[in-house]
């Protein structure tokens, strides 16, 4: 009789915490997370964003985006090439023929991957986060906006087909561009100074994306009011994550998805 109530005030307090947070949304951040040693595969590659997506409980991953010499997009987070992989140089200055045979440097030996080969399948219902990198460090330069929005637009990926396309912006000088174009647009800021001064200027802006040790609760409550969505990565541990959820963010980049999934639920 005692583990029967015990069995059910478990079962309670499952759902009590589920109910609490309900609405904030799981990502997988980088897949299954980026510089997580207990990830299975590498950050931003094929395999890591559909075991992500494959875990009940998931709703969506972010990835690191970068145009190649061609014209191309591809998942990766680094500025250059010889820190993960066998490659070396700047994807913005390689032809997609070279990067074709990236391969990172791990057990698996994961390659680098084209954004066009997500199996969006594995998308249908949820979202994806794209964090589109905006400058060469190889030479010093910003990469061209209008490239990538054309590039997008040509993979489907401006439009929901089944599942809703964010793009994530650090330069502002890209923001008008991408919301012209339709696409739902996150700027990402450091401090909530910045959210005052962005509000004023693109009014029309879906969201917000910050550090979850730069936001409080209030702060999200303050987005809100203006109707806006907030996003907060830099969750990694337990703790973090259960600081987070109490926030009420829309979102949450985790970089321990399963963790994040269980202190939901």
């Amino acid at each position: 009789m005692r583990g029967s109530l015990l069995f059910i005030g478990l079962i309670l307090f499952g759902c009590s915490k589920s109910n609490q947070y309900e609405s904030v949304r799981i990502y997988g951040h980088a897949g299954t997370g980026l510089e997580n040693v207990a990830s299975v595969y590498h950050d931003n590659t094929i395999e890591a964003v559909d075991l992500a997506l494959s875990m009940q409980g998931c709703d969506g991953v972010e990835v690191d985006v970068q145009l190649s010499a061609s014209g191309d997009l591809w998942l990766y987070h680094d500025a250059k090439l010889e820190t993960e992989t066998n490659l070396n140089g700047c994807i913005p200055d390689l032809l997609d023929e070279i990067l074709a045979g990236g391969k990172y440097s791990t057990i698996h030996q994961e390659k680098l991957a084209r954004l066009s080969e997500i199996d969006t399948n594995h998308l249908q219902g949820k979202e994806i986060v794209l964090d589109l990198r905006h400058y060469n460090e190889c030479v010093g330069e910003f990469v061209n906006v209008a490239q990538i929005i054309d590039r997008l637009v040509d993979i489907g990926f401006s439009s929901s087909k089944g599942f809703k396309v964010l793009v994530n912006i650090s330069r502002k000088e890209w923001v008008q561009p991408f919301i012209d174009a339709g696409f739902h647009t996150i700027l990402s800021i450091f401090s909530m100074s910045e959210f005052a001064s962005a509000e004023s200027v693109f009014p029309e802006l879906y969201g917000y994306i910050i550090k979850n040790s730069d936001v409080t609760a209030e702060n999200v409550a303050t987005v809100h009011q203006s109707e806006k969505k907030l996003f907060i990565f830099e969750v990694r541990s337990p703790k973090m994550t259960r600081e987070a959820l109490r926030k009420s963010p829309d979102a949450m980049l985790s970089d321990d998805i399963r963790t994040a999934i269980i202190e939901k639920y």
